[in-house]
């Protein structure tokens, strides 16, 4: 029985979990899981971390800061559900407020036909309290700032589980406990290849990683501009070929309407621009100046939120122009006069189905768009809104255009038209932020 060992002798497999939300038993889903082992002695024995891809929306990014452009080359829990378990076998499990993030475990297991058992359990968030440790909050920042212990990178599940790692060698020293019987936590660890019908890939995805692929794949479509002739056949640099520009500008919109243009998109955009004699320079002033009329688009209301100027530099990192040309197009915004702009997104969505899907991320007026009011918003521009995705849908509205709900995937599969929610409402003319 763990009750009869001491804690020096002990080692803790630490854990934290990042989710969509709060019900693992209903529809929420890990996202990202990180398990810190280490003795009671201190000593770190291992850190493990991976986010995951849970198959669905991602909930409250603005938490968590996990995009699905972040776990769309994650492993699915299934495929790394025996490696977790083996961090937790033969230790007893740590966490703040464990049973929630141990519930979330128990749950995704649950959901592939097995059970987790009973495990020892020590939870920070109840030795704080049963210490009357003087902290601001009983939150984990909050427990750690009172007692001078780093909590780096905060919502994320490794900084998470890093901090409460320190924090539970900190409580235990504080509460002079030599045994588990003292902590009133018993039961038997999970024996060493426990479980085995899990499967142990080896298999881990993290943040670093997919920041790179995300920068990576940004870079793509101006790796393919470099690529071409500086002039197209030959002919003179300066002759503009007007009209395949503007084929070309209405493709890149269409392409940019989802703020994520795919190795699909970009190949097939840089091989009509190639067919239609279109040059390298040529395509890159075809870029900036798409960049300008989206700053005069963004500048119609008289001025540029925080919002908006991440949308311009989001969009700027598309197409490879760097933050100079962010400010070059917002003064040149400036002094355009008005409705000098031209997208082809702000026309014609009148009288389209629209359907929404995921937590809307805007604000208008410094209230945030809930599903309600941006239903009432397309209404009163004259969309239809439907709640299912169908063959027929004319439009998706998305604030992560990588998203893994449901709805999204059927949008993809059936070829439907997938708008970001930022550009959906400069589409409509409403300043949302």
């Amino acid at each position: 029985m763990v009750s009869t060992r001491t804690i020096k002798d002990s080692q803790f497999a630490v854990i934290d979990v990042e989710t969509t939300g709060l019900f693992p038993r209903k529809y929420d889903r890990i996202i990202e899981i990180a398990v810190v082992t280490v003795t009671g002695c201190g000593k770190v024995m291992e850190e493990y971390v991976s986010l995951v891809n849970p198959g669905r929306d991602l909930g409250p990014t603005d938490i968590h800061g996990i995009q699905g452009s972040d776990v769309r080359s994650a492993p699915r829990f299934e495929d790394i559900a025996g490696d977790i378990v083996d961090r937790l076998a033969g230790r007893v499990v740590a966490g703040h407020n464990v049973r929630f993030d141990l519930g979330f475990v128990a749950a995704e297991v649950a959901r592939l036909g097995v059970d987790l058992p009973a495990l020892p359990c020590v939870c920070t968030l109840w030795l704080a309290d049963r210490l009357a440790l003087p902290a601001p909050s009983r939150r984990l920042c909050g427990c750690c700032e009172a007692l001078g212990i780093p909590h780096v990178a905060a919502h994320s599940a490794l900084g998470d589980a890093r901090a409460t790692a320190q924090l539970l060698l900190a409580l235990l020293s504080a509460a002079r406990c030599d045994t588990f019987e003292h902590l009133g936590c018993s039961g038997e660890p999970l024996p060493s290849g426990a479980l085995p019908g899990l499967k142990r890939t080896g298999v881990v995805w993290k943040r670093d990683a997919a920041v790179r692929q995300s920068e990576e794949a940004r870079g793509y479509l101006g790796r393919l501009v470099s690529r071409l002739p500086m002039s197209a056949g030959g002919g003179d640099v300066c002759a503009p070929n007007r009209e395949a520009t503007l084929a070309y500008l209405e493709l890149l919109d269409r392409a940019l309407e989802d703020r994520h243009v795919t190795v699909a998109e970009a190949d097939a955009l840089i091989d009509l621009a190639h067919r239609w004699g279109m040059s390298s320079q040529e395509i890159r002033e075809a870029h900036a100046d798409y960049l300008k009329a989206l700053a005069v688009a963004t500048l119609a209301d008289g001025l540029i939120s925080e919002a908006e100027r991440r949308d311009l530099a989001e969009v700027s990192e598309w197409l490879s122009l760097g933050p100079p040309a962010i400010d070059e197009a917002v003064a040149e915004a400036q002094r355009a006069p008005s409705g000098s702009a031209h997208l082809p997104t702000c026309e014609g969505l009148a009288g389209k189905s629209a359907c929404f899907t995921g937590a809307m991320r805007c604000t208008l007026e410094g209230q945030p768009i809930t599903r309600e009011m941006a239903e009432q918003l397309a209404l009163s521009k004259g969309l239809k809104v439907v709640s299912g995705v169908s063959r027929q849908l004319d439009l998706l509205v998305t604030a992560d255009p990588l998203s893994l709900s449901g709805k999204a995937s059927k949008a993809r599969a059936h070829g439907v038209r997938i708008m970001a929610e930022a550009v959906f409402w400069r589409a409509l003319g409403i300043g949302a932020d």
